[in-house]
């Protein structure tokens, strides 16, 4: 691999929910297999059912280029996480998210003893818009990914137009 600071390092922040993670763990990979830097974040509760439940770390960890790193969500471990908590769970990771990206850009993250560039591109889950705010605070060039199928992107984008033809009772 070439000299650590010319190859960039991008920062993937899916949100912690079931649906939003195999699709940026997808992208993260092909990433890292074109020689790229991959960060994956995730929160602590989604790490440790990851390691319980799935070989990702193994199977992804061992690549030189990508590494874990975890955000609290903000919930004790023991609490059960719900639909219904999404707009709170929400509000947690954004609040966390800029100290720890500062850390990050800093070199200051617990364990990180590796020789890692500086974050050059933050990709986040498409519901999470305020991702994008906080990486332009670092000037950090940023995007949202939208880890939904294509039917399912599709049906979004069809939506106003059903309501505008009456199709759907509201609006």
């Amino acid at each position: 691999m070439a000299d650590a600071g010319t190859i960039p390092h991008v920062l993937l922040f899916p949100f912690p929910a079931q649906g939003h993670i195999n699709g940026m763990f997808n992208l993260g990979e092909l990433l890292s297999l074109a020689g790229l830097y991959v960060t994956f974040l995730n929160s602590d509760q989604i790490d440790r059912r990851l390691r319980r439940c799935t070989d990702l770390h193994a199977r992804l960890g061992s690549r030189k280029n990508i590494r874990f790193r975890t955000i609290s969500d903000g919930q004790p471990a023991d609490h059960l996480r719900s639909v219904g908590q999404i707009l709170e769970l929400h509000a947690s990771l954004k609040e966390k998210t800029k100290q720890l990206i500062r850390e990050m850009q800093a070199g200051q993250v617990e364990g990180d003893n590796e020789n890692w560039p500086r974050i050059s591109c933050l990709i986040a889950d498409g519901i999470m818009s305020f991702a994008i705010d906080v990486a332009g605070e670092f000037g950090i060039p940023s995007l949202l990914f939208r880890t939904s199928g294509a039917a399912c992107f599709w049906v979004c984008l069809c939506v106003p137009k059903l309501v505008e033809a009456g199709e759907l009772p509201f609006g």
